[in-house]
This record gives structure tokens, C-alpha cells and sequence, in this order.
């Protein structure tokens, strides 16, 4: 651009010639301003890129439970687009949970019958945090549901599960009256209290209704994975 100021303005080779000596300089010039701007790039700040911990995940409990909604609910996805099959498989899909995003790996959406119990070790071994829901209201209202449909598949997780985080739901919370909803959680956990399978509860267990997404959101924000 300099060079191009320069010969607009000189009117015949005289003056051309004049200048010749300084165009030695001009170049120089264009090169320390060169090295200036490629000084100036090189002290950029770098790209941060985000890393992106991959977990695989288990979502278990008995039939009815809401682990299909929970599922829906983790991938940001309608309920109503699941079809209620016995197994369907899911993609990868990226969700925030205790403070951070994670990556988590495809898998199976499979149900809650009780033969299904006996694939919970191969499950729990192939994930890194373990999701398990039960109706509450079931729960405190019937005895053999409460036996044998929850509690002994708590005692088999627990049997299993070694040092995986767990994160536990009690479901169902529109079943109970409004005066009744204030000691869910204390009741729930005086039923185990004497349990060895007690303790995992005691990190992320909560009562809700899994349809009211944003509360849910906001829990998992907070849950605890050691």
C-alpha cells in the first residue's frame, strides 16, 4: 500500500529514481510491522475446550416406578415419545449432574420385572452412577411391595454395588394428600433404619414427582458423586 502511495504521486523515473535509496527502509519497515502482527497472534490467549467426562448409567426399581421418566427427563427428551417397551436402547447424551456435564454412553432403557433383578450386577458393573426409583407412596401403604419389591432389590444393590454413587427417588409424590406429604422421607427411612442397605440413602434420596422437570433439574445440579 506504502509502494502504491509513492508511485501514484511521482511523475516520471527522475523521481523515481530519487527515492530508490529508500526503498531498502520501506521494505524494512513492512517487515518489522510483519513481525510485529505475527508477535501480537502469537500471544493469544489459547482455546479452552471443554472436557467432557463419559459415565455409563443404570437405571433401576420395579415396574411403574418412573425410571422411564426419569430417563426422559435426564435426556431433555419428551415421556411421550418413549413407547413402553421391554427394552429400548437410548444414544449417548450429555446432562449437567453434580455441578458439571457429563457425557453419558448409549445404553438400555429396560423394565422393572422381577426376573430383571438378575441382570443388575452385569448393570451395575457396566455403570458409573447407579438411579433407582420406587413408588412412595406403594411404599408406605403396601407391605409387599415394600418388601419385595423394593427393599430386597435395595439389599441386592447394596450387595453389588461397592463405592458407585447412587441417587434414589421415591416417586409418585401426587399420590399423597398435601396435608401428608411433610414426613415422606423421615418414614421412608425409619422403615431401613436397622438395614446395612440404609446407606444408600444417605447421600441422594429424595421424594418427588419426577413430571415436575425443573425440581428434578435443580436436584440433580446438587447430588453428590464421590
Amino acid at each position: 500500500m506504502l509502494l502504491e502511495v509513492i508511485f501514484d504521486n511521482i511523475g516520471d523515473f527522475q523521481q523515481v529514481h530519487c527515492i530508490a535509496p529508500l526503498l531498502p527502509v520501506i521494505a524494512g519497515i513492512g517487515g518489522l510491522i510483519g513481525i510485529i502482527i505475527t508477535y501480537f497472534s502469537s500471544k493469544k490467549k489459547p482455546v479452552k475446550v471443554e472436557t467432557i467426562k463419559e459415565n455409563g448409567i443404570c437405571i433401576l426399581g420395579p415396574e411403574l416406578s418412573g425410571k422411564t421418566q426419569l430417563l426422559s427427563a435426564l435426556r431433555g427428551v419428551s415421556y411421550t415419545e418413549f413407547h413402553h417397551s421391554q427394552m429400548e436402547k437410548y444414544k449417548e447424551f450429555e446432562v449437567f449432574l453434580a455441578g458439571e456435564k457429563i457425557k453419558v454412553k448409549a445404553g438400555f432403557d429396560i423394565g422393572g420385572e422381577e426376573f430383571k433383578v438378575k441382570s443388575y450386577p452385569k448393570l451395575i458393573e457396566n455403570s458409573d452412577i447407579i438411579f433407582f426409583t420406587f413408588d412412595s407412596y406403594e411404599y408406605l401403604n403396601n407391605p409387599e411391595y415394600r418388601t419385595n419389591d423394593v427393599n430386597a432389590r435395595l439389599f441386592f444393590i447394596h450387595k453389588h454395588i461397592g463405592n458407585k454413587p447412587t441417587v434414589i427417588f421415591g416417586t409418585h409424590l401426587d399420590k399423597f394428600a398435601e396435608g401428608d406429604r411433610k414426613n415422606i422421607i423421615k418414614r421412608i427411612l425409619n422403615t431401613i433404619k436397622n438395614e446395612k442397605y440404609s446407606t444408600l440413602l444417605e447421600d441422594n434420596f429424595t421424594v418427588m414427582d419426577l413430571r415436575e422437570t425443573d425440581k428434578l433439574n435443580d436436584y440433580l445440579k446438587d447430588i453428590i458423586i464421590k
